[in-house]
């Protein structure tokens, strides 16, 4: 146990093992909801139904008045990691400490740095494939290698570093 985590050991890696339990229940309070709220939809919706229409509704204007039509099809990751995000962090606020765990405490999962670096990297991820699909791989490169070495390691270091 080091600064209030519980570890546990896989091979070299240390794994935090109250950010995982707090993000499996992060993730199963959003899909109990997804669950509840689509299992009866109906021309007239159930409360659930309507809060996650409203939801998508949100997601849906933002994206368009933001980045336009084609943002739409980037609405799941936008919402998967807005909800994902909130609702870990309302579970940070629950009085975890109230609970005397002999191995710490739990903690909001966006707590951890792990959890955060890991959406980054997804995230980066994800930004250099739409890149490549919409653009190619040869205006990828292309972009880089114009402007010389240097700058090219500039760029993608400013790339790398953006999410943080």
């Amino acid at each position: 146990m080091s600064e209030g985590h519980w570890i546990a050991h896989l091979g070299q890696f240390n794994v935090n093992v109250d950010t995982v339990v707090t993000m499996w229940i992060t993730m199963g309070i959003l899909i109990v909801f997804a669950f509840l709220a689509t299992r009866k939809m109906s021309i007239i919706p159930t409360k659930l139904q309507a809060v996650a229409e409203g939801i998508l509704g949100a997601f849906v204007g933002l994206t368009d008045s933001m980045i336009g039509k084609n943002g739409r099809k980037h609405i799941p990751l936008l919402a998967t990691l807005f909800l994902f995000i909130l609702t870990a962090n309302l579970l940070g606020q629950l009085p975890w400490r109230l609970y005397h765990l002999k191995t710490g405490e739990l903690a909001s999962p966006t707590n951890d740095i792990n959890m955060t670096a890991a959406m980054a990297i997804m995230v980066l991820i994800y930004y250099v494939y739409q890149g490549v699909k919409v653009k190619g791989f040869k205006y990828f490169l292309h972009e880089f290698s114009a402007v010389g070495i240097i700058m090219a390691l500039i760029e993608l270091l400013e790339m790398v570093v953006r999410p943080f």
